[in-house]
């Protein structure tokens, strides 16, 4: 999780709710030190901490956390891991087809 980003959240929404620091640090029962710290992105936090952030602010935890994590590359084969056989099949020959289509238009 890139805490730099979650930070920049923080700091864009506690601006827009119109809160100082000191103000929001006071709100949460953290130290303004702590505060800044977060906004910096130097230290993370609770997730009660989290909430408690976003209750404040009046905004859901993805918006706090957006941008600051990136899920693992799916491979394509890995999509199809779940599906029945005669599926599995059906998306081969679907993706066969456009890779046709593709080539035909080269």
């Amino acid at each position: 999780m890139n805490s730099k980003v979650i930070g920049i959240n923080i700091k864009k929404y506690r601006k827009a709710a119109g809160l100082t620091q000191e103000r929001l640090a006071e709100l949460l029962d953290i130290s303004t030190v702590h505060m800044s710290h977060m906004e910096c992105g130097h230290v993370s936090m609770s997730i009660e901490l989290l909430l408690k952030l976003c209750g404040i602010l009046n905004v859901s935890p993805n918006h706090i956390l957006n941008g600051a994590y990136k899920l693992p590359p799916t491979s394509p084969d890995s999509i199809l891991d779940d599906l029945p056989e005669d599926t599995k099949l059906l998306a081969y020959k679907i993706v066969e087809l456009l890779r046709i289509h593709e080539q035909g238009k080269n």
